[in-house]
């Protein structure tokens, strides 16, 4: 699995607020070839919670859902699913897309109860060009 570059998705400025950072302009792949994506997250507020990943485009693994055409998973191994509380970290996501062609796909993040709720603070939507082969 290629790894794509770092891409800074996350700041979570005060007690329990994550806010996305700037996308990569877009993101290349292939139909059903997996890619990791490093995920740099700017813990500011000092969060312990798991890192939850979701999105009207994304598929959780392993069911089929109409409209959804991106498998996107936040690798647990070797890291834990709570965030450390370190000012910085990395997380891998895993991405395997479905479907080929120019599509969007909107990631939202939260670190739990009361972050659900931030709207265009938690999500960021990027461009894949995503071929055949």
């Amino acid at each position: 699995m290629p790894l794509k570059a770092a891409t800074a998705l996350g700041n979570s400025s005060g007690p329990v607020t994550p806010q996305v950072g700037p996308p990569p302009s877009k993101c290349g792949s292939s139909v059903a070839k997996p890619s990791l994506v490093l995920l740099k997250i700017h813990n500011d507020g000092g969060v312990t919670h798991a890192l939850r990943l979701y999105g009207p485009e994304l598929v959780r693994q392993g069911e089929e859902d109409a409209g959804r055409w991106l498998e996107a998973v936040l690798v647990t191994e070797p890291f834990a699913p709570e965030l450390t509380g370190q000012r910085l970290e990395y997380r891998l996501l895993r991405l395997i897309p479905r479907q080929p062609g120019k599509r969007e796909a909107t990631f939202q993040f939260d670190v739990g109860q009361g972050t659900q709720d931030l709207g265009f603070r938690a999500e960021v939507p990027i461009l894949f060009s995503v071929s055949k082969k």
